[in-house]
Order: C-alpha cells, then sequence, then structure tokens
C-alpha cells in the first residue's frame, strides 16, 4: 500500500511540475518560434508577397536578338533546330549580344547577380582565322552625355581557352565567367557582350543563342 501512495504522490507531483512549469515554458518557447518566423515573412513589409533568392537561374537571349557589325546573316532552319548563319567570308564581323533584358535593381544586392554567359556557335566546312568574346558594362549618363563602357575582366571555359580551341569546325559551347560577378545596378547600367570574328574564305558561322547565368534575389 506504501509503495502504491508513493507512485501515486510521484505522478501527482509530476503533473503539478509540469503544469506549472514546464507547459508554460513550452508554450511560450511555441510562441517565441512563430514571432521569429513571422518576423522573417514580414521584414520588407505585408505587401512584399515572400521572399526569392535563387542561385540557379537561367536566361535564354535567343539569336534574332543578336546585332551584326557587317556581313550578310541569315535566319535558319534544319531539323527545326533555328540559327542565324554566315556563308564562308574571309572578312571580320562583331556580333552584339544583349544582356540589357536581364532584371536590374537600382537597391544594392537585388535583382540579377550576373555571374557567366554561355555561346552557342558552330563552325561548319572549315576553320576560321580567330575569334575572341568580351562582356562589357555599359553606364548610363546624364542628358547631353554619352553613356561609357568598359570591359569587365573574364576567363574562357577549358575548351575555349585557346585561340586553336575556338576557331576549328565544330559545335560549340564556349562559356565566359565573370572574374567578380556582379549587381546589376538598375536605372544606371547594363550589360552585354561582343563576339569578335576573323571569318576565312572556307569558314561558315552559325550561332544559336546565348545563355546568362545568374542569381536573382527579389
Amino acid at each position: 500500500m506504501s509503495t502504491l501512495l508513493a507512485l501515486l504522490f510521484t505522478c501527482l507531483a509530476g503533473a503539478l511540475i509540469f503544469n506549472l512549469v514546464l507547459r508554460p515554458a513550452f508554450i511560450m518557447g511555441v510562441v517565441r518560434d512563430f514571432e521569429r518566423k513571422l518576423k522573417i515573412a514580414l521584414r520588407y513589409g505585408t505587401e512584399l508577397g515572400g521572399y526569392v533568392h535563387d542561385a540557379a537561374i537561367y536566361v535564354w537571349i535567343p539569336f534574332t536578338q543578336f546585332a551584326h557589325s557587317s556581313g550578310t546573316w541569315t535566319a535558319s532552319v534544319a531539323a527545326n533546330v533555328w540559327y542565324t548563319r554566315r556563308t564562308a567570308a574571309d572578312a571580320a564581323a562583331v556580333t552584339y549580344v544583349p544582356l540589357g533584358n536581364l532584371l536590374a535593381n537600382s537597391s544594392g544586392l537585388k535583382g540579377c547577380y550576373l555571374k557567366s554567359v554561355a555561346f552557342h556557335f558552330r563552325i561548319v566546312t572549315g576553320a576560321i582565322d580567330a575569334m575572341e568574346a568580351h562582356i562589357y558594362k555599359a553606364t548610363l549618363a546624364a542628358d547631353g552625355s554619352l553613356l561609357t563602357v568598359a570591359e569587365a575582366t573574364t576567363t574562357y571555359d577549358t575548351g575555349h581557352d585557346t585561340a586553336a580551341e575556338r576557331i576549328d569546325v565544330d559545335e560549340h559551347l564556349m562559356t565566359l565567367t565573370l572574374s567578380t560577378p556582379a549587381w546589376i545596378d538598375g536605372n544606371a547600367e547594363y550589360y552585354f557582350m561582343e563576339v569578335v570574328w576573323d571569318g576565312s574564305a572556307t569558314g561558315v558561322i552559325d550561332e544559336f543563342g546565348a545563355e546568362a547565368s545568374v542569381t536573382v534575389r527579389l
């Protein structure tokens, strides 16, 4: 009987301690955790609708958005694969690849964080004489002034980091990576890429498009 009473007393004491001490602490912990998560969700105001930080965003720039400084480039299609072609010519040309359609934000550390640009092209029939690519940042100017352009420091992928690798007959995926990735400052700047061609009498050039790798934060 004494053992049973002792057990009953222990259970009652445990229940009393839980209700008076542990339960309030547990409830307060739940409330604090909820308050912390609510503050995070609403840290930019009640109308934000969420928060995005995605480091795996890719933006496709089709060849139809490219511009060319010289030569005749013709939209072509074969087996549902579209591209623009310049027939063989021993002449120079520059391809303008716009990156101005990427999100930009005038607030720091928001919008698009540009990391690299991949360029899809093909050399057919014969090697060309030379080819190189560059990424530039254009800084917008006030009314009455001309914008300024500065080249960004970049590196080629290992399959295109020598001149010979960029001019041979092949289907190419060449990537330029910014040595210092950058948030694009909205209302102040934009980026673009130039591909500089030195053609040959036998080399046909096909351009398919480009793909920008970015982090998006909204």
